[in-house]
C-alpha cells in the first residue's frame, strides 16, 4: 500500500486544446463498492473513462470494507495494460461512520487524482500536471489528535423479534450494549444484553356448533413475560491471512429456561477460505469452538440433576457479501455435546446490516433451527416455562448506534 501523507495536495491543469484527447490515459472502473462513477468523471478531467475493460490501458478495481469505528474503508486498486504494462499501484483511504456521501467522494477522488499521475506523466499531458507540497501546512494542519477514547468503539441498540417453536411462539424485545477495541493484530470484543418476551401457546380445543360437525381450531392463549440476561466476551489474534484464533466466554441467566446460571468458555479457530484482505467480495469462513460448560439450574432436570459440567462443540460455516451499504451474511453451524452426539443442534441463518449513516445502523437477521439438545429441560414441567420442540425460528429487526473513537481505521476482520 503507498502511504499518502495528507498535506499533499494534487493541481491538476490541462490544456485540451494543446493535447490530443487520445493521448491521455483510458481508465476503465471495476466498481465493486457501489459508488456513483459519474462523480469521478466529473471531477477529474485528465484522463478518459471507458465502458470497455478491452479498450483501457488502466484498470481501476474499488472496493470497500467495514472499519473498527464503522466507517468504511476503500482500496483502490490500479493496473496498467498496454503501454502501461507493469505500472500497478495499491491505495486504501478510510472515512468516518459519520462522514457524509459528499465527503466519502470528495477523500475518494482526491485519492484517485494522486494515483493517476504516474500514467498521465507518461503521456503528453505530463507536462501540464504539476504537484504541489507544503511540509510547513502538514506540520502545522495534520498534527496528531489524541484519542479520549483510546480506540474503543462502541455500539448500543434494540431489537424486537418474533420467534416460535412447536408448541408457542413469542414476541420479544432486547436491549444490546457492545464495546471493542480494534488493533491490526488482535480484537477485544465485550458485550451485554437484557431480553423481555411475552410467549402464547397454540392449543387445540374441541367446540360444538350447531348444524356443523366438530372441529379443532387453534387458539392464542397468553401464557407468561419471561427475562433473560446475557454476558458475553471474546479475544481473538490474526495468525495470516487465512487463519485466526481466540477464546470467548458467556454467562447466562434464563428462569424459563431452567438456567440460574450458565457459563460457557473455551477456544475457537477460524480458517478464511480467501485471504482476509479479500474479504469485501468473496469471503468464506469455518469456524469451530469447545466450550467447557457448567450449568446451575433453578430445578432438576429431566436427567435428574441440579447442577453439571459439559463439553460442547460447534462447527460453523459462514458466507459474507459486502456492498457499499452494509453486509450480507448467509451461515450454518452444527452443535453437539461431546458426551453424546445425539445431543445435538443444526441451524441455518441469514442477516443483513445496513448503514444508515452518523453512526446508525439497521440489522436484520432470521435463522431457524433443528433441536435435539434441550438439556436442561424441568423435570417437572409447569406451563409457563420451556418445552419439549424438535425445532425453532426467529425473524428480528434492530437500530443499533455506533460511538466512540472516530480514529479506528484499522481493519481486523476475524470473527467478525
Amino acid at each position: 500500500m503507498h502511504v499518502l501523507r495528507p498535506g499533499l495536495m494534487l493541481i491538476a491543469s490541462l490544456l485540451f486544446s494543446v493535447v490530443q484527447a487520445h493521448s491521455l490515459p483510458l481508465v476503465y472502473v471495476q466498481d465493486r463498492a457501489g459508488v456513483d462513477l459519474d462523480y469521478f468523471k466529473e471531477e477529474i478531467e485528465f484522463v478518459r473513462f471507458v465502458e470497455e475493460r478491452s479498450a483501457a490501458d488502466v484498470v481501476l478495481t474499488l472496493t470497500s470494507q467495514s472499519t473498527g469505528s464503522g466507517g468504511i474503508e476503500y482500496l483502490l486498486a490500479l493496473r496498467g495494460r498496454e503501454r502501461f504494462e507493469g505500472l500497478d499501484q495499491d491505495f486504501a483511504w478510510a472515512a468516518g461512520p459519520t462522514a457524509s456521501t459528499e465527503e466519502r467522494y470528495d477523500g475518494l477522488t482526491e485519492v484517485l487524482m494522486r494515483g493517476l499521475v504516474p500514467y498521465v506523466a507518461q503521456t503528453d499531458a505530463g507536462e501540464f500536471v504539476f504537484v504541489e507540497y507544503d511540509p510547513e501546512e502538514d506540520e502545522d494542519e495534520f498534527e496528531e489528535t489524541p484519542d479520549p477514547w483510546n480506540n474503543w468503539v462502541f455500539e448500543a441498540g434494540v431489537e424486537g423479534s418474533a420467534d416460535g417453536e412447536e408448541h408457542s411462539y413469542e414476541y420479544g424485545f432486547e436491549a444490546v450494549f457492545e464495546a471493542a477495541r480494534v488493533t491490526e493484530y488482535d480484537k477485544l470484543m465485550l458485550s451485554s444484553s437484557a431480553s423481555l418476551a411475552e410467549e402464547y401457546e397454540a392449543e387445540e380445543e374441541e367446540e360444538e356448533e350447531e348444524e356443523e360437525e366438530e372441529e379443532e381450531e387453534e387458539e392464542e392463549v397468553y401464557r407468561e413475560v419471561f427475562r433473560e440476561f446475557a454476558l458475553d466476551a471474546q479475544y481473538s489474534w490474526l495468525l495470516g491471512q487465512h487463519l485466526a484464533a481466540g477464546v470467548f466466554g458467556e454467562a447466562k441467566n434464563s428462569e424459563y429456561a431452567n438456567l440460574f446460571v450458565g457459563v460457557r468458555a473455551g477456544p475457537m479457530v477460524e480458517f478464511s477460505f480467501f485471504p482476509y484482505r479479500e474479504r469485501h467480495h468473496r469471503d468464506v469462513r469455518l469456524t469451530f469452538r469447545l466450550a467447557g460448560i457448567r450449568n446451575s439450574y433453578y430445578d432438576t432436570t429431566v436427567y435428574g440433576v441440579t447442577s453439571e459440567f459439559l463439553m460442547q462443540h460447534e462447527t460453523a460455516v459462514r458466507v459474507g457479501f459486502m456492498q457499499e451499504w452494509g453486509d450480507i451474511n448467509l451461515g450454518t453451524s452444527w452443535s453437539s455435546y461431546l458426551h453424546d452426539f445425539g445431543l445435538n443442534r443444526v441451524s441455518v441463518s441469514a442477516g443483513m446490516e445496513l448503514e444508515l449513516g452518523s453512526g446508525f445502523g439497521l440489522e436484520l437477521e432470521g435463522n431457524y433451527a433443528f433441536i435435539h439438545d434441550q438439556i436442561a429441560l424441568r423435570a417437572d414441567p409447569e406451563e409457563e416455562y420451556e418445552e419439549p420442540t424438535d425445532y425453532s425460528y426467529e425473524a428480528s429487526i434492530g437500530l443499533f448506534y455506533n460511538f466512540g473513537s472516530i480514529y479506528s481505521d484499522i481493519v481486523n476482520p476475524a470473527f467478525d
